[in-house]
Protein backbone atom coordinates (compact mmCIF):
# COMPACT_ATOMS: atom_id res chain seq x y z
CA UNK A 1 0.00 0.00 0.00
CA UNK A 2 3.16 2.45 1.02
CA UNK A 3 4.34 1.81 -2.77
CA UNK A 4 0.83 2.28 -4.10
CA UNK A 5 0.72 5.81 -2.36
CA UNK A 6 4.06 6.46 -2.82
CA UNK A 7 3.67 6.04 -6.93
CA UNK A 8 0.62 8.10 -7.01
CA UNK A 9 2.73 10.50 -5.18
CA UNK A 10 5.37 10.79 -7.48
CA UNK A 11 3.17 10.78 -10.34
CA UNK A 12 0.90 13.71 -8.88
CA UNK A 13 4.50 15.80 -8.16
CA UNK A 14 5.57 14.80 -12.44
CA UNK A 15 2.19 16.06 -13.61
CA UNK A 16 2.07 19.18 -11.24
CA UNK A 17 5.72 20.14 -12.57
CA UNK A 18 4.79 19.44 -16.12
CA UNK A 19 1.58 21.97 -15.66
CA UNK A 20 4.18 24.93 -14.43
CA UNK A 21 6.61 24.45 -16.97
CA UNK A 22 4.02 24.41 -19.39
CA UNK A 23 2.41 28.00 -17.43
CA UNK A 24 5.82 29.04 -17.77
CA UNK A 25 6.11 28.27 -21.52
CA UNK A 26 2.77 29.96 -22.15
CA UNK A 27 3.75 33.31 -20.60
CA UNK A 28 6.71 33.47 -22.38
CA UNK A 29 5.06 32.84 -25.76
CA UNK A 30 2.65 35.37 -25.18
CA UNK A 31 4.68 38.45 -23.67
CA UNK A 32 5.28 41.08 -26.55
CA UNK A 33 8.89 41.78 -27.01
CA UNK A 34 9.24 44.69 -28.90
CA UNK A 35 13.15 45.85 -30.34
CA UNK A 36 13.70 49.12 -32.45
CA UNK A 37 14.16 49.19 -36.29
CA UNK A 38 17.45 50.09 -37.61
CA UNK A 39 15.90 53.39 -38.27
CA UNK A 40 15.47 53.64 -34.49
CA UNK A 41 12.95 57.32 -34.89
CA UNK A 42 10.52 55.32 -36.58
CA UNK A 43 8.89 52.33 -35.46
CA UNK A 44 5.50 51.58 -37.45
CA UNK A 45 4.69 48.05 -35.86
CA UNK A 46 1.00 48.46 -36.86
CA UNK A 47 1.84 49.71 -40.59
CA UNK A 48 -0.22 52.51 -40.79
CA UNK A 49 2.67 55.23 -41.53
CA UNK A 50 2.95 55.97 -45.84
CA UNK A 51 6.77 55.95 -46.65
CA UNK A 52 6.97 59.54 -47.22
CA UNK A 53 5.90 60.61 -43.71
CA UNK A 54 8.22 57.76 -42.56
CA UNK A 55 11.26 59.66 -44.46
CA UNK A 56 10.38 63.04 -43.42
CA UNK A 57 10.32 61.93 -39.57
CA UNK A 58 13.21 59.96 -39.64
CA UNK A 59 14.91 63.02 -41.30
CA UNK A 60 13.53 64.94 -38.62
CA UNK A 61 14.62 62.67 -35.67
CA UNK A 62 17.71 62.05 -37.00
CA UNK A 63 18.58 66.29 -37.14
CA UNK A 64 17.19 66.90 -33.95
CA UNK A 65 19.54 64.12 -32.61
CA UNK A 66 22.50 65.60 -34.31
CA UNK A 67 21.96 69.04 -33.37
CA UNK A 68 21.17 68.81 -29.68
CA UNK A 69 21.50 64.99 -28.84
CA UNK A 70 18.16 64.29 -27.89
CA UNK A 71 16.56 61.74 -29.52
CA UNK A 72 12.27 61.59 -30.28
CA UNK A 73 11.22 58.09 -31.17
CA UNK A 74 7.74 57.68 -32.51
CA UNK A 75 6.75 53.92 -32.22
CA UNK A 76 3.37 52.64 -33.73
CA UNK A 77 1.58 49.37 -32.34
CA UNK A 78 -1.28 47.24 -33.40
CA UNK A 79 -2.51 46.43 -29.71
CA UNK A 80 -0.91 47.12 -25.99
CA UNK A 81 -0.87 43.03 -25.61
CA UNK A 82 -3.41 43.87 -22.52
CA UNK A 83 -1.15 46.50 -20.65
CA UNK A 84 -2.15 49.82 -20.21
CA UNK A 85 -0.52 52.72 -22.69
CA UNK A 86 1.31 55.21 -19.92
CA UNK A 87 2.53 51.76 -18.12
CA UNK A 88 3.44 50.50 -21.75
CA UNK A 89 5.25 53.40 -22.72
CA UNK A 90 7.49 54.21 -19.98
CA UNK A 91 8.68 50.55 -19.92
CA UNK A 92 9.22 50.62 -23.89
CA UNK A 93 11.34 53.92 -23.58
CA UNK A 94 13.40 52.73 -20.29
CA UNK A 95 13.77 49.20 -22.33
CA UNK A 96 14.92 51.25 -25.52
CA UNK A 97 16.61 53.91 -23.34
CA UNK A 98 15.97 56.45 -25.43
CA UNK A 99 17.83 59.77 -24.80
CA UNK A 100 21.37 60.27 -23.94
CA UNK A 101 21.80 58.76 -19.78
CA UNK A 102 23.67 62.13 -18.59
CA UNK A 103 20.62 64.46 -19.93
CA UNK A 104 17.27 62.19 -19.87
CA UNK A 105 16.83 63.89 -23.23
CA UNK A 106 14.23 61.31 -24.65
CA UNK A 107 11.04 61.73 -26.00
CA UNK A 108 8.31 58.22 -26.88
CA UNK A 109 5.44 59.13 -28.96
CA UNK A 110 3.53 55.95 -29.48
CA UNK A 111 0.05 55.18 -31.07
CA UNK A 112 -2.17 51.99 -30.20
CA UNK A 113 -4.61 51.02 -32.95
CA UNK A 114 -6.84 48.66 -31.53
CA UNK A 115 -7.29 51.09 -28.10
CA UNK A 116 -7.24 54.01 -30.29
CA UNK A 117 -5.14 55.68 -27.77
CA UNK A 118 -1.96 58.09 -27.81
CA UNK A 119 0.73 59.34 -25.73
CA UNK A 120 3.74 61.78 -25.16
CA UNK A 121 6.21 59.76 -22.46
CA UNK A 122 8.63 62.54 -21.90
CA UNK A 123 12.48 61.82 -20.36
CA UNK A 124 13.27 63.42 -17.31
CA UNK A 125 15.43 66.18 -18.06
CA UNK A 126 12.71 67.69 -20.53
CA UNK A 127 9.66 67.70 -18.61
CA UNK A 128 10.40 71.48 -17.65
CA UNK A 129 10.17 71.61 -21.52
CA UNK A 130 7.51 69.37 -22.54
CA UNK A 131 5.23 70.25 -19.31
CA UNK A 132 2.09 67.34 -18.88
CA UNK A 133 -0.23 70.39 -19.90
CA UNK A 134 2.12 71.19 -23.14
CA UNK A 135 2.35 68.00 -24.12
CA UNK A 136 -1.97 67.16 -23.86
CA UNK A 137 -1.95 70.65 -26.04
CA UNK A 138 0.13 69.24 -28.80
CA UNK A 139 -1.49 66.22 -29.31
CA UNK A 140 -4.96 68.74 -29.39
CA UNK A 141 -3.85 71.25 -31.82
CA UNK A 142 -1.69 68.81 -33.94
CA UNK A 143 -3.24 65.20 -34.08
CA UNK A 144 -6.41 64.57 -32.65
CA UNK A 145 -8.84 65.80 -35.71
CA UNK A 146 -6.69 63.61 -38.00
CA UNK A 147 -6.45 60.44 -35.23
CA UNK A 148 -10.51 60.46 -35.47
CA UNK A 149 -10.27 60.39 -39.01
CA UNK A 150 -8.07 57.43 -39.53
CA UNK A 151 -5.57 59.99 -40.86
CA UNK A 152 -2.41 58.29 -39.39
CA UNK A 153 0.67 59.60 -41.47
CA UNK A 154 -0.39 63.30 -41.05
CA UNK A 155 -1.49 63.23 -37.32
CA UNK A 156 1.59 61.34 -36.37
CA UNK A 157 3.72 63.65 -38.41
CA UNK A 158 2.52 67.20 -37.25
CA UNK A 159 2.58 65.40 -33.54
CA UNK A 160 6.28 64.40 -34.17
CA UNK A 161 6.92 67.75 -35.93
CA UNK A 162 5.68 69.72 -32.70
CA UNK A 163 7.54 67.80 -30.15
CA UNK A 164 11.07 68.35 -32.13
CA UNK A 165 10.39 72.46 -32.61
CA UNK A 166 9.52 72.54 -29.04
CA UNK A 167 13.06 70.50 -28.22
CA UNK A 168 14.77 72.86 -30.30
CA UNK A 169 13.21 76.28 -28.31
CA UNK A 170 14.70 74.05 -25.24
CA UNK A 171 17.87 74.42 -26.71
CA UNK A 172 17.99 78.05 -28.67
CA UNK A 173 18.13 76.58 -31.66
CA UNK A 174 16.08 77.50 -35.07
CA UNK A 175 12.83 76.31 -35.29
CA UNK A 176 11.08 74.83 -38.52
CA UNK A 177 9.37 77.02 -41.52
CA UNK A 178 6.31 78.42 -40.40
CA UNK A 179 6.05 76.58 -36.61
CA UNK A 180 4.19 78.42 -34.28
CA UNK A 181 5.31 77.53 -30.67
CA UNK A 182 2.45 75.76 -28.45
CA UNK A 183 2.42 78.79 -25.84
CA UNK A 184 2.63 81.42 -28.41
CA UNK A 185 -0.48 79.87 -30.26
CA UNK A 186 -1.78 79.76 -26.47
CA UNK A 187 -1.55 83.29 -25.98
CA UNK A 188 -2.51 84.69 -29.92
CA UNK A 189 -5.84 82.65 -28.66
CA UNK A 190 -5.70 84.03 -25.47
CA UNK A 191 -5.57 87.74 -26.72
CA UNK A 192 -8.23 86.85 -29.97
CA UNK A 193 -10.57 85.61 -27.02
CA UNK A 194 -9.96 88.97 -25.03
CA UNK A 195 -10.71 90.90 -28.52
CA UNK A 196 -13.55 89.07 -28.95
CA UNK A 197 -15.10 89.81 -25.43
CA UNK A 198 -14.46 93.59 -25.83
CA UNK A 199 -16.09 93.61 -29.07
CA UNK A 200 -19.05 91.97 -27.86
CA UNK A 201 -19.12 94.20 -24.66
CA UNK A 202 -18.89 97.74 -27.20
CA UNK A 203 -22.13 95.78 -29.25
CA UNK A 204 -24.12 95.80 -26.58
CA UNK A 205 -23.19 99.23 -24.81
CA UNK A 206 -23.65 100.79 -29.14
CA UNK A 207 -27.23 98.76 -28.65
CA UNK A 208 -28.32 100.04 -25.54
CA UNK A 209 -27.40 103.62 -26.56
CA UNK A 210 -29.16 103.56 -30.00
CA UNK A 211 -32.46 101.97 -28.55
CA UNK A 212 -32.40 104.90 -25.39
CA UNK A 213 -32.12 107.61 -27.97
CA UNK A 214 -34.49 105.85 -30.04
CA UNK A 215 -37.20 105.99 -27.53
CA UNK A 216 -36.45 109.25 -26.54
CA UNK A 217 -36.55 110.75 -30.47
CA UNK A 218 -39.24 108.40 -31.43
CA UNK A 219 -42.10 111.10 -31.54
CA UNK A 220 -39.67 113.65 -33.11
CA UNK A 221 -40.13 113.60 -37.11
CA UNK A 222 -39.74 109.10 -36.53
CA UNK A 223 -36.52 109.24 -36.30
CA UNK A 224 -35.41 106.27 -34.82
CA UNK A 225 -31.80 105.74 -33.35
CA UNK A 226 -29.58 103.57 -36.23
CA UNK A 227 -27.15 100.40 -35.03
CA UNK A 228 -24.12 100.79 -36.38
CA UNK A 229 -23.78 97.09 -37.46
CA UNK A 230 -19.99 97.69 -38.97
CA UNK A 231 -19.60 96.46 -35.62
CA UNK A 232 -20.45 92.76 -36.44
CA UNK A 233 -17.08 92.04 -38.48
CA UNK A 234 -15.70 89.19 -39.27
CA UNK A 235 -14.67 86.49 -36.77
CA UNK A 236 -11.06 87.52 -34.49
CA UNK A 237 -8.10 86.05 -36.82
CA UNK A 238 -6.65 82.63 -35.12
CA UNK A 239 -3.12 82.49 -35.78
CA UNK A 240 -0.96 79.51 -35.94
CA UNK A 241 -0.09 76.82 -38.77
CA UNK A 242 1.97 73.32 -38.77
CA UNK A 243 5.69 73.21 -39.53
CA UNK A 244 7.15 71.25 -42.02
CA UNK A 245 7.10 70.39 -45.59
CA UNK A 246 10.59 70.21 -48.02
CA UNK A 247 12.46 67.38 -46.22
CA UNK A 248 14.14 64.68 -47.82
CA UNK A 249 14.81 61.17 -46.46
CA UNK A 250 16.96 60.36 -43.60
CA UNK A 251 20.74 59.29 -44.17
CA UNK A 252 21.78 56.72 -42.24
CA UNK A 253 20.74 53.79 -40.39
CA UNK A 254 22.00 51.73 -36.90
CA UNK A 255 20.62 54.09 -34.47
CA UNK A 256 20.03 53.14 -30.95
CA UNK A 257 19.34 54.58 -27.60
CA UNK A 258 21.89 56.60 -25.10
CA UNK A 259 20.35 55.13 -21.86
CA UNK A 260 17.98 58.31 -21.17
CA UNK A 261 15.38 58.03 -17.84
CA UNK A 262 12.23 58.39 -17.33
CA UNK A 263 9.76 58.95 -14.81
CA UNK A 264 6.17 59.34 -16.02
CA UNK A 265 5.96 63.16 -17.42
CA UNK A 266 3.67 63.22 -20.26
CA UNK A 267 -0.26 63.02 -21.71
CA UNK A 268 -2.14 60.57 -23.26
CA UNK A 269 -5.15 60.32 -25.35
CA UNK A 270 -8.34 58.78 -26.75
CA UNK A 271 -9.21 59.31 -30.14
Amino acid sequence: MIKSFLKKLCFALVLFLLCVSFCGCEEKQTTTVLNPTEKFFVNDFADIIDSSSEEQIQFLGERLYSDTTAQAVLVTVKNLDGKDINSFAIELAREWGIGSADKNNGVLLILALEEREVRIEVGSGLEGALTDVKTGRILDLYGMEHFRKDEFSQGLFSVYNSIVNEIYIEYGLALSEDYVPVDQRENNRTQDEEFDIARIILIVAVLIIALYLGKKNGGRGGHSGGIPFFFFGGPGVYRGGRGGGGFSGGGFGGFSGGGGGFSGGGSGRKF
